[in-house]
């Protein structure tokens, strides 16, 4: 019998387990991206309370394999808008799930390279183990997104697009909206526009990973409906890609950690039908977790169908509270930290060196990824001072 060896552990969870067995009253988490209030504590959205309360808990038999379909087609319609395109849908156990469940249909269909630009979501490594992947920097040394080759600089989005062999079997990761996990600078509507022709030319596959709409640019009503910048990302790479997918979580924006509500929506065609697709992804569901959770669902399809007004106001005083957190660390530290200011939704990466992060971590108990990424939502008006105070002893 082979004998197996420890694998390392998810390095967020792995420094959460830190921060918890550390005895420093003054320790500050801004490793883990959970959203909490300015005092500190977990954030339950007042909105989520009203909708659980409302849960109809008569029937908590199985669901279909594709998930709670009234649930689907308002999250569709929240984040597509209207449209004359068909789409395959299912529900999922959070957005990892909705990863996950893409990568093992995509590789069906041929996909063999997955193009990641980094520093990104570390799980996506994870999620996507065998396949081949492509990376350049996402960010230019200079702190802006890598989108065309400056003097100097490493290929940006358009010449790793351009120079691909076999186009038609990779599949580019983007993040939905204004916000990026980790950098908190993200593809602007404008790049994402001139990266269309190129990816539709190439026969690019395209997954938008959507975990913080509303974090990065408000969503408002409108007369013909809700509308924002992070919508609009996502609705103009549906509107006018050949071949995209758009994985859905509610983690973030509705503080549904634990709860693991999510959605896949991908774009269908000739070759790749609504009908086989959501059949592979109903069989794929069966064998692994055999049906979906059915709490966040319920909560999220109450509140668009009855509520949605209360959330979408919520989700801003979130977005407002996360931009003065930034703002208020930014401003505290004399101009070291403006890099940060362009940063949109939880999280930037602090230009600090290994020794600093552990330096951070062990005089100070300021815990951090050692990619120095942070959550801006992990500062409070407890905290928020000794921050400041390490941080200026340590930079």
């Amino acid at each position: 019998m082979k004998k197996l060896e420890a694998l390392p552990l998810d390095p967020i969870f792995v420094r959460l387990n830190e921060f918890r067995a550390d005895k420093n009253p003054r320790k500050i988490n801004l490793g883990i991206g959970i959203y909490a209030d300015d005092k500190g504590r977990p954030y339950v959205m007042p909105s989520v309370q009203k909708a659980a309360k409302n849960l109809d808990c008569s029937n908590f038999n199985y669901t279909s394999m594709q998930g709670d379909t009234e649930f689907l087609d308002l999250v569709q319609g929240f984040f597509l808008g209207k449209h004359d395109f068909e789409i395959a849908q299912i529900q999922t156990v959070g957005g990892t799930h909705a990863v996950k469940l893409f990568g093992n249909l995509a590789k069906k269909w041929g996909v063999k390279k997955y193009i990641l630009p980094t520093p990104t979501w570390g799980n996506y490594r994870a999620l996507l183990v065998h396949e081949e992947i492509i990376d350049f920097p996402h960010l230019t040394a200079n702190g802006e997104v890598n989108f065309r080759r400056l003097a100097g600089h490493s290929a940006g989005y358009l010449e790793t697009l351009e120079n691909l062999d076999s186009p038609e079997e990779t599949v580019l990761v983007l993040q939905g909206g204004q916000p990026h996990n980790q950098t908190g600078k993200n593809l602007s509507l404008a790049q994402l526009q001139e990266l269309i022709p190129l990816l539709n030319k190439k026969g690019v596959h395209v997954l938008i990973d959507a975990a913080y709409i509303g974090l990065g640019a408000e969503i408002k009503f409108t007369p013909s409906g809700v509308a924002g910048r992070d919508l609009e990302f996502v609705r103009t790479a549906f509107r006018d890609l050949e071949k995209v997918a758009l994985a859905v979580s509610f983690s973030k924006n509705a503080c549904l950690y634990r709860h693991r509500c999510g959605a896949l929506f991908i774009k269908t065609d000739d070759q790749k039908p609504r009908e086989i697709l959501e059949s592979h992804l109903q069989v794929d569901t069966r064998t692994t977790i055999s049906n979906p959770p059915a709490f966040g669902a319920m909560v999220m399809k109450d509140i668009f169908a009855n509520n949605l007004d209360d959330w979408l106001a919520e989700v801003a005083e979130m977005k407002a509270s996360i931009d003065a957190r930034r703002e208020f660390l930014i401003n505290s530290l004399d101009g070291k930290l403006d890099y940060l200011r362009d940063c949109r939704g939880m999280f930037g990466v602090l230009q600090v060196s290994p020794a600093q992060i552990t330096e951070l971590r062990e005089k100070y108990a300021i815990y951090m990824l050692d990619s120095g990424r942070i959550n801006f939502a992990g500062i409070s008006n407890a905290n928020r001072d000794y921050l400041v105070e390490s941080l200026r002893a340590v930079l």
